[in-house]
C-alpha cells in the first residue's frame, strides 16, 4: 500500500500541473513539481520490485499506474467530495497497512 501511495501522490503532483486540474483542488506550486512526481512514481517502483521480485514489481506498479491514472482524473472531476472521499479512503488503507505490517 506503501507503494501505491507513493505512484498515487506521484501521479497526483503531475496531474495538478496540468490544465486539466479543476480549480478547487491543491495545486502543488513548486516549478519542480513534475521532477517530484517522477522521483515519487520512481520510488513506488523500487519499492514494488524490492517487496516482489522484478517481473512482479514492475508488473504490479505498471498496473497501480494505471489505476492511479485513471482514479485521480476521474474523481477529480467527478466532484471535490469524491476527491475528498479518495483521500480519505487511501488514507485509511495506509494506517492500516502501516499497523498490520507493525504487529
Amino acid at each position: 500500500m506503501v507503494a501505491f501511495y507513493l505512484i498515487l501522490l506521484g501521479v497526483y503532483f503531475h496531474y495538478s500541473r496540468s490544465k486539466y486540474c479543476p480549480s478547487y483542488l491543491i495545486k502543488i506550486p513548486v516549478k519542480s513539481a513534475r521532477i517530484a512526481g517522477n522521483v515519487l512514481l520512481l520510488a513506488g517502483t523500487v519499492r514494488f520490485v524490492y517487496h516482489e521480485e522484478w517481473a512482479s514489481g514492475l508488473l504490479l506498479s505498471l498496473v497501480a499506474c494505471g489505476l492511479a491514472m485513471t482514479l485521480i482524473p476521474f474523481t477529480a472531476v467527478l466532484g471535490k467530495r469524491y476527491f475528498i472521499i479518495l483521500t480519505v479512503l487511501v488514507h485509511i488503507l495506509l494506517v492500516a497497512d502501516i499497523f498490520t505490517y507493525a504487529s
